[in-house]
Protein backbone atom coordinates (compact mmCIF):
# COMPACT_ATOMS: atom_id res chain seq x y z
CA UNK A 1 0.00 0.00 0.00
CA UNK A 2 0.88 2.97 -0.28
CA UNK A 3 0.46 6.70 1.55
CA UNK A 4 0.93 9.89 0.38
CA UNK A 5 1.46 12.38 3.49
CA UNK A 6 0.16 16.24 3.56
CA UNK A 7 0.71 18.02 6.58
CA UNK A 8 0.17 15.34 9.23
CA UNK A 9 0.84 15.17 12.48
CA UNK A 10 0.88 11.90 12.56
CA UNK A 11 0.66 8.52 9.49
CA UNK A 12 -0.21 5.28 10.44
CA UNK A 13 0.54 2.58 8.26
CA UNK A 14 -1.85 -0.18 8.69
CA UNK A 15 -2.46 -4.10 7.11
CA UNK A 16 0.09 -5.80 8.44
CA UNK A 17 -1.05 -9.39 9.58
CA UNK A 18 0.03 -13.12 8.90
CA UNK A 19 -0.08 -12.85 5.48
CA UNK A 20 3.95 -12.12 5.53
CA UNK A 21 6.39 -13.04 8.22
CA UNK A 22 8.23 -9.25 7.60
CA UNK A 23 7.02 -6.14 6.39
CA UNK A 24 9.26 -3.48 4.54
CA UNK A 25 8.22 -0.01 5.41
CA UNK A 26 9.82 2.55 3.37
CA UNK A 27 9.53 5.96 4.16
CA UNK A 28 10.38 8.35 0.77
CA UNK A 29 11.75 12.40 1.40
CA UNK A 30 9.85 13.03 4.67
CA UNK A 31 9.89 16.78 5.49
CA UNK A 32 9.45 17.87 8.17
CA UNK A 33 6.85 21.06 8.98
CA UNK A 34 9.53 22.14 11.83
CA UNK A 35 13.07 22.53 11.69
CA UNK A 36 15.07 20.66 14.14
CA UNK A 37 12.76 18.05 14.85
CA UNK A 38 12.77 13.93 15.14
CA UNK A 39 11.42 11.04 13.87
CA UNK A 40 9.17 8.44 16.01
CA UNK A 41 7.73 5.22 16.00
CA UNK A 42 5.37 3.31 17.85
CA UNK A 43 3.16 0.60 16.63
CA UNK A 44 -0.62 -0.19 16.61
CA UNK A 45 -2.11 -2.77 17.95
CA UNK A 46 -5.81 -4.23 17.10
CA UNK A 47 -6.28 -0.41 15.41
CA UNK A 48 -4.94 1.63 18.41
CA UNK A 49 -1.56 3.53 19.18
CA UNK A 50 0.40 2.10 21.69
CA UNK A 51 1.56 4.43 24.40
CA UNK A 52 3.70 4.15 28.01
CA UNK A 53 7.84 3.73 28.28
CA UNK A 54 7.30 -0.52 26.54
CA UNK A 55 10.49 0.95 23.52
CA UNK A 56 13.63 0.44 24.34
CA UNK A 57 15.72 0.59 21.38
CA UNK A 58 19.57 1.73 20.34
CA UNK A 59 20.87 3.82 17.33
CA UNK A 60 24.19 4.19 16.13
CA UNK A 61 24.80 7.03 13.48
CA UNK A 62 27.76 8.57 11.68
CA UNK A 63 27.55 11.78 10.33
CA UNK A 64 29.35 13.18 7.85
CA UNK A 65 31.33 16.18 9.78
CA UNK A 66 31.54 15.08 13.47
CA UNK A 67 31.71 10.91 13.01
CA UNK A 68 30.33 8.45 15.00
CA UNK A 69 27.22 8.60 17.89
CA UNK A 70 24.44 7.19 19.00
CA UNK A 71 21.73 7.15 21.28
CA UNK A 72 19.64 4.65 23.59
CA UNK A 73 16.53 4.16 25.88
CA UNK A 74 15.62 1.20 27.84
CA UNK A 75 12.11 2.31 28.39
CA UNK A 76 10.79 5.62 25.92
CA UNK A 77 7.64 5.98 24.88
CA UNK A 78 8.44 5.93 21.15
CA UNK A 79 11.27 4.33 19.15
CA UNK A 80 13.49 7.22 18.00
CA UNK A 81 14.32 6.52 14.44
CA UNK A 82 16.41 9.51 13.72
CA UNK A 83 19.45 10.19 16.36
CA UNK A 84 19.72 13.81 15.44
CA UNK A 85 17.43 16.33 14.48
CA UNK A 86 16.07 16.88 10.51
CA UNK A 87 16.21 19.89 8.72
CA UNK A 88 13.17 21.52 6.48
CA UNK A 89 15.81 23.61 4.69
CA UNK A 90 14.75 23.59 0.92
CA UNK A 91 16.34 20.32 0.09
CA UNK A 92 16.14 18.76 3.34
CA UNK A 93 14.74 15.47 4.01
CA UNK A 94 14.61 11.93 5.87
CA UNK A 95 14.76 8.61 3.68
CA UNK A 96 14.85 5.29 5.29
CA UNK A 97 13.59 1.74 5.81
CA UNK A 98 11.68 -0.05 8.76
CA UNK A 99 11.16 -3.98 9.08
CA UNK A 100 8.94 -5.16 11.27
CA UNK A 101 9.46 -8.89 11.99
CA UNK A 102 6.87 -11.66 12.59
CA UNK A 103 4.21 -9.01 13.59
CA UNK A 104 1.40 -11.84 13.75
CA UNK A 105 3.92 -13.83 16.52
CA UNK A 106 1.86 -14.06 20.08
CA UNK A 107 4.32 -15.73 21.90
CA UNK A 108 7.56 -13.29 21.66
CA UNK A 109 7.95 -9.90 21.44
CA UNK A 110 8.03 -8.01 18.11
CA UNK A 111 11.70 -7.25 17.33
CA UNK A 112 11.72 -4.38 14.17
CA UNK A 113 15.39 -2.65 12.76
CA UNK A 114 15.25 0.60 10.95
CA UNK A 115 17.65 2.08 9.14
CA UNK A 116 18.03 5.99 7.49
CA UNK A 117 19.59 8.93 6.11
CA UNK A 118 18.79 12.41 6.31
CA UNK A 119 20.04 16.50 6.43
CA UNK A 120 20.13 17.73 10.33
CA UNK A 121 19.39 20.50 10.65
CA UNK A 122 22.81 22.21 10.59
CA UNK A 123 23.17 21.01 6.90
CA UNK A 124 25.62 17.76 7.62
CA UNK A 125 24.00 14.21 6.66
CA UNK A 126 23.20 11.40 9.47
CA UNK A 127 22.91 7.84 8.27
CA UNK A 128 21.39 6.15 11.14
CA UNK A 129 21.06 2.40 12.07
CA UNK A 130 18.80 1.33 14.93
CA UNK A 131 16.84 -1.10 16.37
CA UNK A 132 14.59 -1.94 19.31
CA UNK A 133 11.44 -4.24 20.52
CA UNK A 134 7.73 -3.50 21.55
CA UNK A 135 8.07 -5.13 24.79
CA UNK A 136 4.29 -5.18 26.58
CA UNK A 137 3.55 -8.57 25.56
CA UNK A 138 3.13 -10.56 22.70
CA UNK A 139 -0.11 -9.34 20.79
CA UNK A 140 0.03 -9.15 17.06
CA UNK A 141 0.73 -6.27 15.76
CA UNK A 142 -1.17 -4.62 13.15
CA UNK A 143 1.05 -1.51 11.68
CA UNK A 144 2.90 1.11 12.74
CA UNK A 145 2.85 5.38 13.52
CA UNK A 146 5.20 7.83 12.32
CA UNK A 147 5.38 11.01 14.08
CA UNK A 148 7.77 14.02 14.68
CA UNK A 149 8.77 15.35 18.11
CA UNK A 150 6.76 18.76 17.20
CA UNK A 151 4.83 19.87 14.50
CA UNK A 152 3.51 18.15 11.63
CA UNK A 153 4.92 16.28 8.48
CA UNK A 154 4.61 18.14 5.79
CA UNK A 155 5.44 15.82 3.12
CA UNK A 156 6.53 12.38 2.61
CA UNK A 157 5.46 8.62 0.48
CA UNK A 158 5.38 5.85 2.87
CA UNK A 159 4.79 2.51 1.29
CA UNK A 160 3.96 -0.61 3.43
CA UNK A 161 5.50 -4.09 1.47
CA UNK A 162 5.33 -8.25 2.60
CA UNK A 163 8.42 -10.27 2.34
CA UNK A 164 8.18 -13.63 2.97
Amino acid sequence: STTTVDNDATVEITGMDSTYSRYLVTVNNLVPASDGTTVYMQVIIGGSVQTGTNYPYGNNTRNSVSGAAGNESSSANAFKISKSDIGNATGENFSGEIIVYNPSETALFKNISWKSVYTVNDGTLDSNVGGGFWKSGQAAITGISIKMSSGNITSAVIKLYGII
